[in-house]
């Protein structure tokens, strides 16, 4: 149970067989604000996300403009040079 479900069960346990008309109406807008509330936050929430989302996109396009190059170059050992250049005077 979330936390304002629990906050509107416990405004609306306000109300009993003594409560006036006028009460219960008031109580009936207090658990409408909680709900504006929690409607509220949740599309903030929402929107958060989505700019967060916008924001990651920006940063990929603006950091990666190219594909990432292959890392399968390595360096050359020293005999592994010695040996191109063999190959290569050999030709």
């Amino acid at each position: 149970m979330s936390e304002t479900s629990k906050l509107k069960d416990l405004v609306k346990g306000l109300i009993n067989d003594s409560t006036t008309t006028e009460q219960v109406e008031q109580i009936g807008g207090i658990v409408q604000e909680i709900d504006n509330m929690e409607k509220e936050y949740t599309d903030l929430l929402n929107k958060h996300e989505e700019l967060r989302k916008k924001y990651i996109e920006a940063v990929k396009d603006s950091t990666f403009k190219e594909k990432p190059k292959d890392e399968e170059q390595k360096p050359l050992s020293l005999e592994e040079c010695i040996s191109e250049e063999i190959e290569k005077r050999k030709d």
